[in-house]
């Protein structure tokens, strides 16, 4: 008896290496149509894959991005769900899904997500840049700021996230804190358009027309054929 189960399970565990063999080169053969970009071919390689391993997290995860190429945003967020099903701890498809539950403006959602993938990787800049964005869309500017900052702190240092950094401090009335962010996002990128015209603004409004007339001047260097700096300009002369 212990002889024919030794037997069984030798041919289970052989059957399940086979089937997971079978399984990653389905997984493989989609990687190749995908780089060759036919999505089509992929998304069926993928699903094979699935048919072989139902728990196949990565391939669930692959077959989402694809979707959400092709724009079909239901099947890429059920499919970046059955990831996180099959792996809890899989950072990128917890911000593949926010991502697209951005698009579809299901902000709430989006933030649970860009939590949870915090949550992993404390150190994951782009979650907290995402976290930031989807509370600027809420309308909650003071919530954002922090994330922004913990953002930088993580190390991405962009003049873009200085500047919305700087948005979120102008929406509630923190001008001066406002200008040092533009400031810095200027000191990285001299002829950066929005922060120029954001300054510009704060210095208009301040009175400090010099200084106003100096970013509306630099604003229009950069692009020559938007109204906004002429508008500007001309009521400061």
């Amino acid at each position: 008896m212990k002889y024919i189960v030794a037997i069984i399970t030798i041919l289970l565990t052989a059957f399940a290496v086979q089937a997971q063999t079978t399984a990653e080169n389905k997984f493989t053969e989609g990687l190749r149509h995908y780089l060759n970009s036919d999505y089509d071919l992929a998304i069926n390689s993928y699903t094979e894959a699935i048919k072989i391993d139902s728990t196949y997290a990565r391939a669930y995860f692959e077959r989402g991005r694809i979707q959400h190429k092709l724009k079909q945003p239901d099947k890429a967020i059920t499919d970046f769900t059955l990831c996180i099903l099959y792996d809890k701890k899989n950072v990128d498809a917890y911000m593949q899904r926010g991502n697209v539950l951005v698009e579809k403006e299901l902000y709430g959602n989006a933030m649970g997500d860009f939590t949870s993938a915090i949550k992993i990787d404390t150190n994951n800049a782009n979650a907290y840049l995402m976290r930031a964005s989807v509370k600027m869309a809420m309308g909650t500017p003071a919530d954002a700021i922090p994330d922004y900052t913990m953002c930088i702190k993580k190390g991405k240092k962009t003049q873009t996230i200085y500047y919305q950094r700087g948005k979120a401090k102008e929406n509630l009335g923190m001008a001066p804190e406002a200008i040092e962010d533009y400031n810095l996002a200027l000191g990285i990128m001299p002829n950066y358009d929005l922060a120029l015209m954001s300054r510009g603004l704060l210095y208009y409004s301040a009175m400090d027309y010099d200084k106003a007339l100096k970013d509306f001047n630099a604003y229009i260097k950069k692009r020559p054929g938007d109204g906004k700096g002429y508008f500007y300009r001309a009521r400061i002369y």
